[in-house]
């Protein structure tokens, strides 16, 4: 896997006054930069105009840096020689991007996922028809689309999209999502049934929520692997039972290690790069599995209309409890969603209660709890809900690091 490229300049004037001469040399490289922009911002205008806005000026001069840091820049030869192998360069990336996507593509299990179908039929098919614009190298620097789909570690976009941007960024982006997808599609036999298993226990489709696949499909294979030595994502109401008991026992360290040795070297890296935050996950995330039958004495079963409660005897009953009991008891009344929101809203408890709370009802239930919240109050954007609720920042930021 590529690294994001670095570099220890950000831009043109900072490149030509480090590798200047003395102040006349430095002169004539400035000069000479001063003619290359005036020949791109006509390029920028079509050949219509020599003058620019600020805004698109910025823009021109930012599309050139972006140009500039993808070449060892030679200061013996012409700055537009400098940046045309730039330029090469970037082009040589959109080639293995493309590649990626079609290779990608060819995963047709992965179509059936609506945010992956739309990562690649719509955002990524949309910025990399920019890199073939006219003008391409105006975008080569920027995504004309946010990536919504996470990664292992969380969303592009709360990772300060990993440091990079434009072609270096989706380059990065697309090595990471295809190496956990080729993990996914190992199990690309058993998909069918696991998306049953989650309607089943969940009340909604997997294939609409925005999870990490690779994190929950390892999850699933990974406790099979414990129980018998196979990779397998299709769990039964016994196998939750036998891991229960069996983890304490084991260590997982080496087990995992156990886990990834027959995976070819890619695979190995990426597994061990992110050994801690799976194992860690992994175990906080042990009661959320998704097993063959309904296993109401394990798992939260989310729904939007639960038993006929008495909603102040219940409030009373949650009050004596500690926030991990919580789900427990929410399962053991049979509460339909409304009544967990209603429940929210009279529960006070500080940041970090909030937090070990979300903790104990699993990502999963948080993921369809969050569905569920937009659907309740006719929102498409979790951002536009009303925060007077004293739960609902809390969760926002709980859900953001998923």
């Amino acid at each position: 896997m590529n690294k994001v490229k670095t570099t220890s300049f950000t831009s043109i004037p900072e490149i030509l006054s480090a590798n200047a001469k003395d102040a006349y040399d430095l002169q004539k490289h400035f000069k000479e930069y001063e003619e290359v922009l005036r020949e791109y911002v006509q390029r920028f205008t079509h050949q219509q105009s020599s003058s620019l806005s600020r805004e698109d000026y910025e823009k021109v001069c930012k599309a050139l840096d972006y140009l500039i840091i993808h070449t060892d820049y030679h200061a013996d030869m012409p700055l537009k020689w400098n940046l045309y192998q730039g330029r090469l360069q970037i082009d040589q990336d959109i080639k293995e991007i493309e590649s990626i996507v079609k290779d990608c593509l060819k995963m047709k299990f992965l179509h059936r996922f609506k945010e992956i179908s739309d990562l690649f039929t719509i955002d990524i098919a949309q910025i990399i028809r920019s890199w073939h614009d006219e003008n391409p190298w105006i975008y080569y620097g920027s995504t004309i689309h946010d990536i919504t789909v996470p990664l292992i570690d969380g969303l592009p976009i709360f990772m300060d999209m990993y440091g990079a941007k434009g072609t270096d960024f989706v380059l990065y982006y697309l090595e990471r999502f295809v190496t956990e997808m080729r993990f996914c599609q190992l199990f690309e036999p058993e998909i069918d049934k696991f998306c049953r298993y989650y309607k089943n226990l969940r009340n909604i489709d997997l294939e609409s929520l925005n999870l990490n696949l690779f994190e929950l499909f390892f999850q699933h294979a990974f406790s099979r692997f414990i129980l018998s030595g196979t990779k397998s994502i299709l769990l039964t109401d016994r196998n939750v039972e036998c891991l229960k008991q069996r983890i304490p026992n084991i260590n997982l360290t080496q087990v995992f290690f156990c886990f990834i040795k027959d995976f070819d070297q890619n695979l190995k890296d990426y597994f061990s790069l992110f050994q801690d935050v799976l194992l860690d996950n992994y175990k906080q995330n042990l009661s959320c599995l998704i097993i063959e039958t309904n296993l109401e004495a394990h798992i939260w079963n989310i729904k939007e209309y639960g038993a006929d409660i008495d909603m102040d005897e219940v409030i009373e009953q949650f009050q004596l409890l500690s926030v991990e009991e919580i789900p427990a008891k929410i399962q053991e009344l049979d509460m339909g969603i409304y009544d967990v929101f209603d429940l929210m809203d009279s529960l006070y408890f500080t940041k970090e209660e909030y937090q070990k709370l979300f903790q104990a009802l699993g990502k999963e239930n948080c993921m369809v709890m969050e569905h569920m919240l937009m659907k309740a109050y006719g929102i498409i954007d979790m951002q536009d809900l009303k925060m007077e609720k004293p739960w609902i920042l809390p969760f926002l930021l709980y859900v953001q690091e998923l």
